[in-house]
């Protein structure tokens, strides 16, 4: 719906009332209210990257505030572990010397202790996207993260990490960029590099195969739901282009499930019943950026891979809810920046629109490699109904009911997609990111 000026200080105050009180019942109970460890207080939560570079983590409701980044620095870019329990982040801070180091840090939410996983050369600070110091996976399971650095030696590099051990990460491939997903039973991780793939398997010591697979015509390989193989696109014959399924053990043909567009996107929905496919890209000068823009986004059932549902706009990018009914996606509504949510239900087709905003830099970038970061970073709150971003709300174009907004800073929004279509403000910051639960 639109607001109109005059209706808007009353619906502003309605929204934020009754998403405070469905948020407040959801957390089912105040803080230090606990049966187990750890407390209620320490579950559903947002880590924020905040505008002075610090990461805390807040309630939904922006309340129970708590410090991540302990140390003098600059923070940014803080991953939940799949149960919740850990937080990695990455962090610019000064050795003895002074000298900038750029460092991975792993935070143990229970203990509330920190420790560095992983340091570059003093004074290097190699980035692997404007503003991406370090691009972290874990494993399904959790017990193992996989992660990119920018070395001095090797350029972007893979390492495999055991979070539970003070042993070293495992240096594994090099010479980036590298794009790459876990199979659902945490047992392998699948390798984009160049033409190239790769599979690697997370036992004690990572070993690395080159599969037979090759192709320049995407990003982000994807695993087939239930099977060993891995999804991936190259060209069919001429111009046109399709996703298959690899053999991840590199026994075995290759299948051809669908024709799709150079360079497309995919990610199945969690539970695997839907493969949501955006294609027919485009790209776009956006400010300084060159951004994908695709035109088509389709999400597939998975036993016949039929299109179900379709949307044809600009789309920037998009992402699954956790329960596998909805699909958040992102679309450029205005030459000069604007941008769009939108929530497509799946199940009945219908798409709504929800709020226009400006992103952060951050949020943008996150947007520019979704099809990664999907895998990595949670926009989604844990029962599929709340949305987290950062930015600017657009307030002469704006499609849902707000709290205010005053001046250009940047600040986290938590966005209602129920009925009541509510973008309200959390805290100051540049990103945010739900906890799995």
């Amino acid at each position: 719906m639109t607001v109109s000026p005059g209706r808007y200080s009353y619906l502003a105050v309605l929204a934020a009332i009754l998403i405070v009180l469905a948020i407040i019942g959801q957390m089912g109970g105040e803080i230090g209210e606990s049966d187990s460890w750890p407390p209620k207080y320490l579950v559903n939560r947002i880590a924020v990257v905040t505008s002075d570079g610090g990461i805390r983590s807040y309630q939904p409701d922006g309340q129970s505030e708590l410090s991540i980044s302990t140390e003098s620095g600059y923070f940014t870019w803080p991953t939940w572990s799949p149960d919740g329990h850990r937080i990695v982040y990455s962090g610019v801070v000064e050795n003895a010397d002074g000298k900038p180091v750029t460092t991975l840090f792993l935070y143990e939410v229970t203990t509330r202790k920190s420790r560095r996983l992983h340091e570059s050369a003093p004074g290097f600070a190699g980035l692997l996207a404007e503003g991406v110091v370090h691009y972290p996976l874990w494993s399904p399971d959790g017990g193992r993260l996989a992660f990119i650095a920018a070395t001095q030696e090797r350029g972007l590099t893979l390492f495999m990490d055991d979070p539970s051990s003070e042993e070293a990460p495992q240096y594994v491939l090099d010479r980036g960029p590298l794009w790459m997903s876990w199979s659902s039973d945490s047992a392998k991780l699948a390798v984009h590099r160049d033409e190239d793939h790769f599979v690697v398997s997370a036992e004690d010591t990572a070993r690395v195969f080159r599969t037979s697979f090759r192709s320049l015509a995407y990003r982000v390989p994807a695993w087939m739901p239930g099977l060993d193989e891995f999804n991936a696109v190259r060209g069919v014959a001429g111009p046109v282009f399709g996703l298959y399924s690899a053999p991840a053990s590199g026994v075995g043909s290759e299948r051809l499930l669908a024709r799709v567009g150079v360079n497309a996107a995919f990610l199945w929905s969690a539970d695997g019943s839907r493969l949501a496919v955006a294609d027919d890209v485009r790209p776009i000068l956006y400010g300084n950026t060159v951004m994908f823009v695709y035109r088509q986004l389709r999400a597939l059932d998975s036993e016949n891979l039929d299109a179900a549902v379709q949307v044809n706009e600009n789309i920037v990018a998009y992402f699954w809810s956790p329960d596998s009914s909805k699909i958040a996606y992102v679309t450029l509504v205005d030459p000069s920046g604007g941008l769009r949510w939108s929530v497509l239900d799946v199940a009945s087709g219908v798409s709504s629109p929800l709020v226009d905003f400006l992103p952060s830099p951050d949020q943008l970038t996150m947007f520019q490699f979704f099809d990664q970061y999907s895998y990595s970073h949670q926009l989604w709150s844990p029962d599929s109904r709340y949305l987290v971003f950062a930015g600017i709300l657009n307030e002469a174009a704006v499609t849902a009911g707000f709290g205010g907004q005053v001046g250009p800073t940047s600040r986290v929004f938590i966005m209602d997609t129920g009925p009541m279509r509510s973008a309200l403000p959390m805290a100051e910051g540049t990103l945010g990111f739900w906890s799995p639960a």
